[in-house]
């Protein structure tokens, strides 16, 4: 899959692939619909606003800083880092980090990793609902990994509870159900829990703890800024 990310002109700015989501100069004309920046601007606004290890946690200020939607997130008990929206296919959203971290969602589901330490080269629905995180819900997937060994193997997931709860995202209060979500892979002898906390109305999926790799440990994302095509996506 390739993304092409465009200008304001609608020119064609750069394709973004496998060896290049990383790539600032993708991000020029991808904002959550507000102004563009130059790609120079662009490099310096987003690099300033990125946290890492020791660093203080994410702020209202500095996800304001970058015209952009955002995504917060840790790999187990690491510092939060944050990703920009860098494009959208479909239903994707391609979203990469100054440090060459790509993260791809579907519908707030992670189907693919770049840059991390084990990586998710690809989630793809055989049978059920991406999107259908209801009570009894149930899905069949295809898993890709570089590693292990056993590069393809089979998932099949299924919604185990649901319930109402109020989350905080930068001192702000949402109100949102929490999906808790059972997964095993028979293939890779791997048994897991996901959890999303999505808005019932507008079903963002404000946070989640996602496993997507038998070595990797679990990876917690929370919407900074959400995506919202034509408007401009502020908080």
């Amino acid at each position: 899959m390739t993304w092409q990310i465009r200008n304001r002109t609608g020119h064609l700015l750069a394709p973004v692939g496998a060896a290049a989501f990383g790539c600032f100069i993708a991000l020029a004309g991808c904002s959550s619909g507000g102004g563009s920046l130059s790609t120079g601007s662009l490099v310096n606004t987003v690099k300033g606003a990125f946290h890492g290890t020791g660093t203080p946690p994410i702020t209202r200020e500095d996800v304001k800083s970058i015209p952009f939607a955002s995504l917060g997130y840790r790999v187990g008990d690491s510092a939060e880092e944050m990703l920009v929206l860098a494009g959208k296919e479909g239903g994707e959203l391609v979203w990469t980090s100054s440090a060459k971290i790509t993260v791809v969602t579907q519908n707030g589901r992670i189907v693919r990793t770049i840059g991390l330490q084990h990586d998710l080269r690809g989630l793809a629905l055989k049978d059920g609902s991406a999107i259908g995180l209801e009570p009894g819900a149930t899905s069949s997937w295809t898993i890709r990994f570089d590693d292990p060994d056993e590069a393809t193997a089979s998932l099949s997931c299924s919604v185990t509870s649901v319930a109402s709860e109020v989350i905080s995202i930068l001192q702000r209060n949402v109100r949102v159900s929490r999906i808790d979500e059972a997964c095993s892979s028979p293939d890779l002898r791997w048994r897991f829990e996901n959890h999303y906390w999505i808005d019932p109305a507008s079903r963002i999926v404000w946070q989640s703890e996602q496993h997507t790799h038998p070595r990797l440990k679990l990876i917690r994302t929370e919407v900074l800024r959400p995506y919202t095509p034509g408007g401009s996506g502020s908080k």
